[in-house]
């Protein structure tokens, strides 16, 4: 087994590739999205179901089109809440996109 390493690191140095040949094929796949610059927050937050029922958490972070929310426990959201974040003055609907845990992530609607 070391001889075999020895010989792999007494190659000689590879040829290099020549990146100015490759060209970025077009293909049919949809391009990564590219996520909004967030900030971190760390703001009380507000969550209103449709039905009246209040859940109160923190944004961990915020951008201009979402947050990352957390709470004390894992209970399940609705697919759309109303979002109230009072230190930025921020009321408005909200589509959750995903939730893991205790942290749940919205799209500002």
């Amino acid at each position: 087994m070391a001889g075999l390493l020895s010989n792999l690191f007494k190659r000689k140095s590879a040829s290099r590739l020549d990146v100015s040949r490759i060209v970025e094929k077009e293909t049919d796949e949809p391009k990564p999205m590219v996520r909004a610059g967030r900030s971190n927050a760390f703001m009380e937050v507000t969550v209103v179901t449709e039905h009246g029922y209040k859940r109160q958490g923190v944004a961990v972070d915020v951008s201009d089109t979402g947050a990352r929310l957390r709470f004390h426990t894992s209970e399940s959201m609705p697919p759309r809440i109303r979002l109230k974040i009072p230190k930025i003055k921020l009321d408005c609907d909200a589509d959750i996109v995903w939730h893991r845990g205790v942290d749940v992530g919205v799209r500002f609607t």
